[in-house]
């Protein structure tokens, strides 16, 4: 996992592999550390080469969401797999419509500029993740 600030209260948290929950209490702090010293936080996740969750650990980041209310203002998810589409699709329902899913890159990137001003495009993090990439 890599996380990447992207200006005050946006942050894009890029994954790799099975999701088993190892990973999440990281981001998680992180993402804790950002609402507490802006007051709010808007994520942008980078799941393409996710394969998949465990089933406790998307409860487990729905109930994380659900319990920041307004001060996490959207969860942006980019995924390639049908199961992490589906996770998606229960945490958004478990969390209000808090988080929103996206299969083309495009359409993420546009997302993102448009509350980043100056945004460009992910980050290639070469060693840090796989490449074998297609938008």
């Amino acid at each position: 996992m890599v996380l990447t600030n992207l200006a005050p209260g946006y942050i894009l948290v890029t994954s790799y592999g099975y999701n088993d929950g190892l990973t999440g209490g990281i981001s998680c702090g992180e993402i804790d550390r950002i609402i507490a010293s802006n007051g709010w936080v808007v994520v942008f996740m980078d799941s393409r080469d996710v394969t998949g969750i465990d089933g406790k650990e998307r409860d487990r980041l729905g109930k994380w969401v659900k319990s920041h209310g307004e001060k996490y203002r959207m969860g942006h998810v980019l995924f390639r797999s049908k199961i992490i589409d589906l996770a998606v699709a229960l945490v958004s329902l478990m969390t209000g419509g808090k988080v929103k899913s996206y299969s083309n890159v495009k359409d993420f990137e546009r997302v993102i500029a448009s509350h980043v001003p100056g945004f460009k495009g992910l980050p290639d993090l070469g060693a840090a993740g796989p490449r074998s990439r297609t938008g």
